[in-house]
């Protein structure tokens, strides 16, 4: 029996066979690599800090922080539709090292600058699930809590510091893109 150990780094052979009611067998070798990246917060604020350092100005308002950090993301990391949703640690840490990912990398970035930044906030996900997976922000700018999302669409809409009302009439005008369950998150978004 083949054993793959995938808490430790190295390529293991593993070999699948099959047979059928006839008797015929067949059976393939294949090769797999564990590679175990143990991203940790501080290695991710690193990163941060990098990237905070460039575009925070003093003397700058919440509201240009945050924007900043949006536009940064927005403008920064390239989509591609699928990325790895491991932990918003990991999907942070990639997003802003390797500037490709999807909605999920790109929340991910946001909720760590801003977290990093001295902001307030948490990711959503969107419920329910119509045609994909949808991730984005809230944040709290000035004492209100916004939606904000850096993944500008096709039609160039950007969703920075939108209210929950502003959302909710995108979203039924477009397949229900940022509906989601707010009673399982820890404010209400006014």
């Amino acid at each position: 029996r083949d054993e793959v150990d995938v808490d430790k780094e190295g390529t293991y052979t593993v070999t699948y066979s099959a047979e059928d009611r006839s008797g015929n067998k067949t059976e393939v070798k294949i090769k797999v690599t564990v590679v175990y990246r143990p991203y940790t917060e501080e290695d991710l604020w690193e990163l941060c800090d990098k990237i905070l350092a460039q575009i925070i100005k003093p003397g700058m308002t919440e509201k240009q922080k945050v924007e900043a950090i949006f536009n940064w993301v927005d403008w920064s990391i390239k989509y591609q539709g699928h990325a790895t949703k491991i932990s918003w640690i990991q999907g942070a840490y990639e997003g802003i090292r390797d500037r490709i990912g999807d909605c999920f990398t790109t929340a991910s970035a946001c909720h760590a600058l801003y977290s990093r930044a001295g902001f307030e906030t948490f990711m959503i996900e969107r419920y329910p699930i119509t045609h994909s997976q949808h991730f984005w922000n809230a944040v709290k700018i000035d004492g209100v809590w916004y939606h904000c999302d850096a993944l500008t669409k096709d039609d160039g809409t950007r969703f920075f510091m939108w209210d929950s009302a502003k959302l909710k009439a995108y979203s039924d005008s477009h397949r229900g893109y940022h509906y989601y369950d707010a009673s399982k998150y820890p404010v209400e978004i006014p």
